[in-house]
């Protein structure tokens, strides 16, 4: 059965280190950036997670701008791929459900072997490709193609909160000095990748379950 807190806690256990020193000398060994975020009308009812949180509509176009956001942001970042790009989107919506009320996107998220990956990009960069606005470089990387992915205009803002931009930038700054294995390895202690089967969407209410207990 599963456990979730009585504060409404988040399950994307650890904390941040907002002082960038501090976060730097930590994760290195133990990478663990997760928040413990608080309230939020989550009930337990058997084996059911009752959310009194409206389901939310996937926004295409935020998305994109959300990806190219996150690009732009991680342009120096020489552990940026793929991977640590799917990580990211996936911390940043579900972060977002719990601790401003909704997720930023809406996007559904699937478990993958690496970690939890949004349904919806390889689609959709395909599609922002065509429109010229993201570009995938490989580079080699330690012996290895690393797919890396270039912004090529600066993201459309207009649809987001102040909150939405101050956590999106909070989660990258935590997770920056990560590298895809570190990032996929901490994604892989989230309750909700543990509870799914290989290409089952993880559901958002999830991110409040503390622990899973033998009924």
């Amino acid at each position: 059965m599963c456990r979730i807190d009585s504060n409404g806690d988040s399950n994307l256990g650890g904390r941040w280190w907002t002082n960038k020193s501090e976060r730097r000398s930590r994760t290195t060994k133990s990478p663990n950036c997760c928040p413990p975020f608080g309230a939020t009308h989550v009930h337990e009812y058997s084996d059911i997670i009752v959310s009194e949180m409206e389901e939310q509509p996937f926004d295409k176009q935020k998305f994109k701008e959300l990806v190219l956001y996150i690009t732009e942001k991680c342009e120096t970042d020489p552990s940026f791929g793929v991977t640590k790009l799917n990580k990211l989107l996936y911390y940043c919506d579900f972060m977002a459900y719990v601790e401003l009320g909704k997720a930023v996107t809406g996007a559904g998220y699937q478990r993958r072997e690496f970690g939890p990956a949004p349904k919806v990009l390889l689609p959709l960069r395909s599609e922002m490709a065509s429109e010229g606005s993201l570009y995938i470089r490989e580079v080699s990387k330690y012996g290895y193609q690393q797919k890396r992915p270039m912004a090529l205009r600066s993201a459309d803002l207009a649809a987001f909160s102040g909150e939405e931009i101050a956590l999106i930038d909070t989660i990258i700054d935590a997770c920056w000095d990560m590298d895809a294995s570190q990032i996929s390895e901490m994604s892989h202690r989230d309750i909700g990748w543990q509870l799914a089967q290989d290409g089952e969407t993880i559901p958002y209410e999830t991110a409040f379950i503390v622990s899973i207990e033998a009924a």
